[in-house]
């Protein structure tokens, strides 16, 4: 499953929360998160948050928008 979570236009720490509500939403199931951002200070805050979680996280692409794909295996 994957879901979009659309921070576009929003500073930080609304991108971080809004993954952190759309984690809270699907905690049963295994999910990547396609989170879309164009703060710039979200590329710091974000992987690092990510690290801390225990979750996976890749950079897709930097401009015209940033875009991170996460992913939250639901342990056994």
């Amino acid at each position: 499953m994957v879901i979009e979570v659309n921070a576009k236009g929003m500073a930080c720490p609304m991108p971080l929360i809004k993954l952190k509500r759309a984690l809270s939403q699907y905690r049963t199931q295994d999910v990547i998160f396609r989170v879309l951002m164009s703060d710039k200070g979200a590329l710091l805050d974000l992987p690092a948050f990510c690290k801390q979680q225990l979750l996976d996280c890749r950079l897709l692409k930097t401009e015209p928008d940033i875009v991170f794909e996460i992913i939250r295996r639901n342990p056994l």
